[in-house]
């Protein structure tokens, strides 16, 4: 039976929807405003021994495009450590959040997905649906040993 959702919920749910695309927007004006291309370019002659013009740019483009993503990959780790996990902690306390892992673990039985034990965590898969109604597809119940199997394998899995 599906019940009204109260208006707290509704109101949470908004938040923290918004909030995630908040954030997102927030951290690719700053990677806009971090990357200048002319400096990429600077570097990546550097790097390939280049000094002065050169006939063959197709090199130094592509290494700058290289220079490019992995710039990129720092400042989206670095937003994800000062900016995302604060946010996600706040969230993991939230309403809407002890609801929904309530109906994940509740959906299973509260059964392990990994090794059919007691589930007491819900895990996330990935977080494309955070705050969204599509949440619950993303999230899994785990015992607690499972758990810190899957994060100590997500530590170590090539990205």
């Amino acid at each position: 039976m599906n019940e009204k959702p109260r208006m707290n919920d509704v109101k949470d749910q908004f938040y923290w929807e918004h909030r995630w695309e908040d954030l997102w927007l927030q951290f690719w004006n700053g990677v806009q405003q971090d990357i200048d291309w002319k400096s990429l370019c600077e570097e990546a002659k550097s790097d390939l021994g280049i000094t002065g013009w050169t006939d063959d740019w197709n090199e130094v483009v592509e290494h700058a495009k290289f220079l490019k993503e992995q710039k990129i990959e720092e400042l989206k780790e670095e937003f994800i450590i000062t900016v995302i996990r604060p946010e996600y902690a706040e969230y993991l306390k939230s309403e809407r959040w002890k609801s929904l892992s309530h109906k994940a673990l509740s959906s299973n039985n509260y059964c392990c997905k990994d090794c059919g034990a007691k589930a007491e965590q819900v895990h996330h898969l990935h977080y494309e649906h955070l705050g969204t109604d599509a949440e619950i597809q993303d999230i899994i119940p785990l015992c607690e040993a499972c758990h810190k199997k899957r994060h100590q394998f997500m530590r170590f899995a090539p990205s």
